[in-house]
């Protein structure tokens, strides 16, 4: 394909202005753009000066080479002059203003590829590489043929019009150049002003962390005093209840008079009560705080257990859905939740038949669901967002005993473990507890168990 286009003798400078051109035609033939083919006629430009003169003129040839399947545009500047002797420090070294190397170093930064060949009484030799672009126009020897004819058949233009042409495409050049500036101050001055946010937004968000950090400590020494107030009751209150309950067997055995034994019974009772709210109250600050390790629990085997040991009562059923998964988690927290929401199914079923049931099901997000469900007495719509409040309770019967806490102490671990609880109604009669528990805690250990 290297079959040479056009040729440009070069005598004077005249000459130049037509080398310029045909670099410039054929730079736009081949589809190299704008800011390309400008490159590409001035380095030819700056080579065919220099022939001129240094060397009394020369010729110019262009020509398409193919090189790995890559198309190059080449423009090849030959003289038969003196050569350049010292052409290798030329290259090495950037020459004076004035030097002979000045054109061969410009025009070397200009293409993509340079060669320069000289030898004493030998000449010049100048090839000039621009890389076509992979989307150029189709480029065949039938086009390029072309090409060689319509050059061929080109009418001569003046000098004067070309040099008019190309300070116009300069001109041209220079808008373009200046509309290129103005987007780029408008960028920076936008840059900017997104910089300033953006020191703003990082003072703005140094100030919330340093906030939180304040916050964090804050809410560290209220569960410090918290943690301090709990030992208090369990240490300074438990004891006198302690006192107290020994003190009323004594009197109880020492009075004889069974007249008052029965308000001695109701002392005890309400003394009981008191130290069973002061656990519940200790149960609660500390639920979800403890660091409990994980182990391999087997639900369905954890829920018998349970079951053993939670009081029964005639016609009532409990139900156990068969292939309960095994988790890696904490068994105690699991074990106080059900114990809880089973045993209030239980102690508040009002029915001479019924059923408790639990069930579960994958969420598949990474947490896994239970459920406890019963025909019993259910609870009020009214109720179902404060049922999970400390010392809450919804049931009259006064034959119950209820401290109103362990379902606020299900609720504070369920929740420092990521999941939630809720209760729905049970159709046709009862109620609901879901609660969402995680199962991949630790992905490695859970399905090494699995």
């Amino acid at each position: 394909m290297e079959k040479t286009i056009v040729k440009v003798k070069l005598d004077n400078e005249l000459d130049i202005v037509v080398a310029h051109k045909r670099a410039r035609q054929l730079a736009n033939l081949t589809g190299l753009n704008f800011a390309t083919q400008a490159k590409f006629s001035a380095a030819v430009s700056e080579i065919s000066r220099n022939a001129i003169e240094h060397a009394s003129g020369g010729e110019v040839s262009f020509f398409i080479k193919e090189n790995s399947g890559t198309l190059s545009l080449i423009a090849l500047i030959e003289d038969d002059g003196d050569g350049i002797p010292d052409i290798n420090r030329v290259l090495q070294s950037f020459p004076n203003r004035q030097g002979r190397g000045v054109g061969i170093k410009n025009s070397q930064r200009l293409v993509d590829h340079f060669n320069i060949h000289s030898e004493p009484d030998n000449g010049t030799k100048v090839e000039l590489c621009m890389k076509l672009p992979l989307n150029h126009p189709p480029i065949n020897r039938i086009i390029i043929n072309g090409w060689s004819q319509y050059f061929d058949n080109e009418k001569p233009v003046s000098p004067y019009e070309e040099i008019k042409k190309q300070n116009d495409d300069l001109i041209d050049a220079l808008d373009q150049l200046k509309y290129k500036n103005l987007m780029v101050e408008n960028q920076l001055e936008e840059i900017k002003r997104l910089n300033s946010e953006l020191q703003k937004q990082y003072s703005e968000i140094t100030i919330l962390s340093k906030e939180k950090e304040k916050q964090n400590k804050q809410l560290e020494e209220k569960n410090k005093q918290l943690d301090e107030f709990s030992y208090i009751i369990t240490h300074d209150l438990k004891a006198p209840l302690n006192n107290m309950l020994g003190l009323i067997e004594v009197f109880k055995e020492d009075i004889k008079d069974t007249s008052v034994t029965g308000e001695f019974d109701m002392f005890m009772d309400q003394v009981t009560k008191m130290q069973k709210m002061v656990e519940s109250i200790v149960s609660y600050t500390r639920s979800g705080k403890e660091s409990i390790p994980k182990s391999k629990v087997d639900i369905s085997a954890m829920l018998s257990d349970i079951l053993k040991f939670l009081p029964s009562k005639d016609g009532l059923a409990v139900h156990v859905q068969e292939h309960i998964p095994i988790l890696y988690t904490e068994e105690i927290y699991l074990d106080q939740i059900f114990s809880n929401l089973i045993g209030n199914a239980i102690k508040y079923h009002d029915k001479e038949e019924g059923y408790v049931s639990v069930n579960c099901r994958d969420c598949k997000n990474g947490f896994i669901e239970f459920s406890v469900s019963d025909n019993g007495p259910g609870v009020p719509d009214e109720q179902k967002s404060k049922i999970f409040d400390l010392f809450h309770t919804i049931h009259q019967n006064k034959s119950i005993e209820s401290s109103g806490i362990g379902l606020a102490i299900v609720k504070k671990i369920i929740e420092s473990k990521g999941g939630r609880i809720w209760v729905e109604n049970n159709i046709p009669q009862g109620a609901r507890f879901i609660f969402t528990w995680p199962v991949r805690v630790n992905e490695e250990a859970f399905n090494s168990i699995n």
